[in-house]
């Protein structure tokens, strides 16, 4: 059974190993800019090379949900704006629903997995976690929460 990670410290800890294991297989491709709905931002990308999957690693936002951002996209390296495929962000302080992206961790082997609640937007109908799912062919995975609550996901990795 998977668990959801709730604590900060913890939650802290596994968006740290996360950025670190993603350091250690994707090369740094410099600072680009990457665009989104709110606006654009420069940010240092790692890849291993064009076409391929790109990661970076903006910290703690300060949204109206503190959470750790964290794009990803396919790496373009002509194009002046790098587009975000999706981001999966993990709020600071609690596991609100309202942020798609959460750890949680096996009760038997103790491994730690990134989650995605399958919940995306696009302003536009047809776009939503429903249409995500039937076109992903993924499953969503039951984590059990610490009142005795569950939460379903997506396993990323």
């Amino acid at each position: 059974m998977l668990s959801l990670v709730e604590e900060a410290n913890k939650k802290k800890a596994t968006q740290a190993t996360l950025e670190r294991n993603l350091k250690k297989v994707l090369k740094r491709q410099g600072v680009h800019n990457v665009g989104f709905p709110g606006g654009n931002v420069d940010i240092q990308l790692y890849s291993v090379g064009p076409g391929e999957l790109w990661a970076a690693f903006g910290g703690a936002s300060k949204n109206a949900i503190p959470r750790y951002w964290t794009p990803f996209g396919v790496y373009q390296p002509d194009n002046h704006a790098q587009s975000i495929t999706v981001e999966i962000n993990i709020p600071l302080d609690d596991n609100t629903a309202q942020v798609a992206g959460f750890f949680a961790e096996d009760d038997e082997t103790g491994d730690t997995f990134l989650m995605h609640s399958g919940k995306v937007g696009g302003g536009r109908p047809g776009i939503g976690e429903s249409a995500f799912l039937v076109w992903s062919k993924l499953k969503l995975v039951e984590v059990s929460t610490e009142g005795g609550g569950s939460r379903s996901g997506i396993v990323v990795g």
